[in-house]
Parts: C-alpha cells; sequence; structure tokens
C-alpha cells in the first residue's frame, strides 16, 4: 500500500466541496420532509432524525479534522 496515492479512502469524498454540497443537499431534504412529518410514523421519523443528526456530525468532522497520514 502506498501512502502516496491520490486515491480517497473508500467511502470519503476527496473534496470538501463536494462535502458541503452533500450537507447542503441533506439539510434541504431534511426539511422538506419535516414539513411533511404527519406522513411518517414516530420511530420512522426518530430514526430519520438520527440519521440526519450524525450524517451531519460526520461532515463537519471532517471537514474540521484532515485525516491522519
Amino acid at each position: 500500500m502506498s501512502l502516496s496515492s491520490d486515491e480517497p479512502e473508500p467511502g470519503h469524498s476527496s473534496h470538501v466541496g463536494e462535502r458541503m454540497l452533500l450537507l447542503e443537499l441533506i439539510t434541504e431534504t431534511w426539511f422538506s420532509w419535516s414539513t411533511k412529518r404527519q406522513i411518517f410514523s414516530d420511530s420512522v421519523w426518530d430514526r430519520a432524525e438520527s440519521l440526519f443528526r450524525a450524517a451531519v456530525h460526520q461532515t463537519s468532522t471532517r471537514h474540521t479534522n484532515p485525516p491522519h497520514l
């Protein structure tokens, strides 16, 4: 395995801009869903909320903490 590889880790975006666009998309989708909350049962809504919070935390963590070499 070469440390000089330009390949990003699997599942990781190589560009901060892509991460920010993803976060923006997730946020827009979340607010769209939040206006239709009555469609979802509470358990489905709670699961969606926890996934959203995890995605936001993971994205913000990756943005502020570059991977260790």
